[in-house]
């Protein structure tokens, strides 16, 4: 994933990556996209997610249906770093979030 993050072949290089894992094995991409969203969350406490973070994490959520806990505290910490970003991605990402989680007042306090 850094490789995907840091050159501009990368997001292609892991979108490569990921659609031959898919073919190969698909069971093992729910476990493998949840530890990159977990990276994920490390990042973007500290940084507004860039373009290539946020296609992988759309990918990674269309793929997993499953992991509402973990989509929950996702969200959590992703609607703080919305307000920092400025690609459409981001709104994207937020509504695929949505779609997998129930709304509670601290969510909703966080999203507003």
């Amino acid at each position: 994933m850094e490789n995907a993050l840091r050159e501009p072949e990368g997001l292609a290089m892991f979108v490569k990556c990921w659609n031959i894992l898919e073919s190969v094995q698909p069971k093992l991409l729910v476990n493998v996209g949840l530890q990159i969203l977990d990276r994920v969350v490390d990042f973007i406490r500290e940084y507004s997610p860039n373009i290539p973070t946020l296609k992988i994490v759309k990918m990674i959520l269309q793929h997993n249906q499953e992991s509402y806990s973990f989509y929950y505290s996702f969200l959590l910490q992703y609607c703080n770093s919305i307000s920092h970003s400025i690609h459409d991605e981001t709104f994207e990402v937020f509504d695929l979030l949505v779609e997998r989680v129930t709304f509670d007042n601290r969510l909703i306090e966080v999203s507003v």
